[in-house]
């Protein structure tokens, strides 16, 4: 049974309710009224709310990047091979089976090790072996993966079973040009970004540390 991973925005979101709890109870415990130390406690209240609602969203959102990300990276790879492979006799589908295959075998040895976009190739073959169409596991393949590259691909595989293979392997070959240069700009890009996503963590810690530094300074002047 697969384990549920707690949401790190919610981890969050508790360590700001342990952190307003503490507060709260060293208030209570010595009875100061200031308003200082009543609207600490409320803003880290209202943050770890924030934290619960958007948290799961957000997260939600960068899972599906990173889908997208390893699709991405995986796409290359895939398109030269089913190039090579139609070059040297193999059908379309026979070669998309080929690669299918042989991921399955890598998986099983290396312990169940999955790739992304490979289990999408698998589910498209498992569709058209339960029944399902050519063309519409296609569809389906390129819908899944939600990705320009992988639309192109998919409407080079229907155009194929309706009018033929003439001319596929060149295409995908280009296609696998293109999929690398795309891959090298979202890779200049994700460097580019790297050290915008440290900022909001930082700023995170910044908070807490000034709350802990100032809410003494803040007690002792009400208290005077």
């Amino acid at each position: 049974m697969k384990k549920r991973r707690i949401s790190k925005y919610r981890l969050i979101a508790i360590a700001l309710l342990v952190m307003m709890f503490i507060l709260y109870m060293k208030n209570v415990s010595s009875g100061l009224k200031a308003k200082a130390e009543i609207y600490i406690p409320l803003v880290l209240y209202c943050a770890s709310g924030l934290f619960f609602i958007y948290g799961p969203a957000v997260e939600k959102r960068e899972e599906e990047n990173r889908r997208k990300d390893a699709i991405k990276n995986e796409y290359p790879e895939f398109a030269l091979k089913m190039s090579m492979l139609i070059r040297a006799g193999f059908s379309p589908k026979a070669a998309l089976a080929k690669v299918g295959n042989a991921y399955s075998r890598r998986k099983k040895a290396e312990k169940g090790k999955k790739m992304i976009f490979y289990e999408e190739i698998l589910t498209a073959l498992r569709e058209m072996e339960s029944g399902i169409p050519e063309t519409e596991a296609y569809e389906r393949l390129g819908k899944r993966c939600g990705l320009m590259e992988m639309i192109r691909f998919c409407g080079l595989m229907i155009r194929n079973v309706k009018r033929g293979s003439m001319g596929l392997a060149d295409e995908l070959k280009e296609e696998s040009r293109r999929a690398i240069q795309s891959k090298r700009e979202m890779e200049r890009k994700k460097g580019e970004v790297a050290g915008t996503k440290l900022l909001f963590p930082m700023m995170l810690f910044l908070l807490v540390v000034m709350i802990i530094i100032l809410y003494p300074g803040f007690t002792t002047i009400a208290a005077m």
